[in-house]
């Protein structure tokens, strides 16, 4: 192991997700999409679980990488990004890895128990100095951490594209399909048909999402609601008053286009 890098924790919340932030995590789906990897987000203006102080999350440097069927126990996929994550996080520029139940950093390169409120057991959170939130690359991840992808010439994964909406402040079938095949990509289950309708099983896996990023609505029920519509609010960074209208979906909008919902 290389050791991970000096532990630098926020301050405030940025306007979104940082460029080493989302190189990580293209390469991570790049490389480990296959594999039963995939995104729980970056970007999310909110304090640590459990506590006061800004997430990392907050300034848009800290990666959830899901892990698909983790059944509350440790995968070997998961196991395999934190074995890459270890051996070059130092010139990396990540100061921390939490995964099934243990914290990797400066303070313990090879991992500590873990105590905080989520187990962590379907992601790793993966944290990025500041430096390397501001100027981490693609190209420097394949480089670093080895990659899968193909050679020019060859056949290889199809890219996470933006959607393309309109940014208009209007729900019609468009955001709506685009919506879930945003869910889809984060691991709805069961998988959602990308059909614009925003039926009962396209509302609970969004209520699962928001829960996943804000804690809210406690219960994933199906059924659109104020507590759905406030949680979703506060995912896009919007007033928070339950009235799902034009600002509110215009934020929608621009986070589908950018691939960051």
């Amino acid at each position: 192991m290389s050791g991970w890098a000096p532990y630098e924790g926020a301050s405030r919340c940025s306007a979104g997700p940082m460029p080493g932030g989302k190189a990580l995590m293209a390469w991570a789906l790049e490389e480990f999409g296959d594999e039963g990897i995939f995104s729980l987000g970056i970007f999310n203006c909110r304090p640590v679980r459990g506590g006061t102080t800004t997430s990392l999350h907050g300034e848009g440097r800290a990666d959830d990488l899901g892990v698909r069927n983790h059944q509350n126990r440790s995968q070997p996929v998961g196991e395999e990004v934190l074995r890459r994550l270890a051996a070059v996080g130092r010139d990396l520029g990540v100061q921390c890895v939490i995964y099934a139940r243990r914290i990797y950093s400066q303070q313990s390169p090879n991992g500590r128990p873990y105590k905080g409120v989520a187990p962590h057991w379907d992601h790793l959170h993966v944290e990025l100095t500041k430096h390397a939130g501001a100027t981490l690359t693609l190209a420097r991840c394949r480089e670093l951490l080895g990659t899968g992808a193909p050679t020019a010439g060859t056949p290889g994964r199809a890219p996470v594209s933006a959607a393309g909406l309109a940014v208009d402040g209007k729900p019609g079938p468009a955001t709506w399909r685009a919506v879930q095949q945003s869910l889809n990509t984060t691991g709805a289950n069961p998988r959602l048909k990308a059909d614009g309708d925003p039926g009962p099983a396209t509302i609970r896996a969004l209520q699962m999402r928001t829960h996943h990023l804000v804690g809210q609505p406690k219960r994933a029920d199906g059924k659109p609601g104020p507590l759905t519509w406030k949680a979703l609010q506060a995912v896009v960074g919007v007033r928070q008053d339950g009235d799902p209208g034009v600002e509110t979906w215009k934020a929608v909008q621009r986070r589908l286009n950018a691939g960051e919902l």
